[in-house]
């Protein structure tokens, strides 16, 4: 089914002149190029989520929520694009070496370096799918008493 018009929202991202280029060099039009990543990574983040469900515990998510609390900002207005994927296990490892016992406590996490092993087979999409999924936890609603229940779920 062919979406009308008035289903589409314009938009004004922002792009550095490389990645124009990127598009107008791969698609019909710059415009055509970002709309189908655009209208593909919704899609393509459901899918790595799925794949990465049962992969850690609750303790594990809640401590990924926690370390990045914060990053959104980061990594929507100021982390460039390239790093993407990379913040999360070098977060996580950082809080483990700056506070020895204190997020395996906090979070019941009994192997740490299970954990970021675990992390570090991930594909850097993936990482990247995890970082996204923890920035729209605390960009939406997180004082719902039931948000990180139903943010962590799909992950479960």
């Amino acid at each position: 089914m062919k979406k009308k018009n008035s289903d589409l929202r314009a938009i004004a991202p922002k792009i550095r002149q490389e990645t124009a280029e990127w598009y107008e060099n791969g698609f019909p039009s710059l415009n055509a190029g970002v709309t189908f990543v655009i209208e593909s990574i919704p899609h393509l983040y459901q899918v790595a989520l799925g794949e990465m469900r049962g992969m850690f515990t609750r303790g594990e998510l809640n401590m990924i929520l926690d370390v990045l609390n914060g990053h959104g900002a980061l990594l929507a207005y100021s982390s460039p694009a390239g790093l993407v994927g990379q913040h999360i296990t070098l977060s996580i490892v950082d809080s483990f070496k700056l506070y020895p016992g204190s997020y395996e406590d906090k979070w019941g996490i009994d192997d740490p370096k299970g954990f970021v092993d675990r992390l570090a087979q991930r594909s850097r999409w993936d990482l990247a799918c995890l970082e996204i999924w923890a920035a729209r936890f605390w960009e939406g609603d997180y004082d719902a008493p039931d948000a990180v229940d139903r943010h962590c779920a799909p992950l479960l």
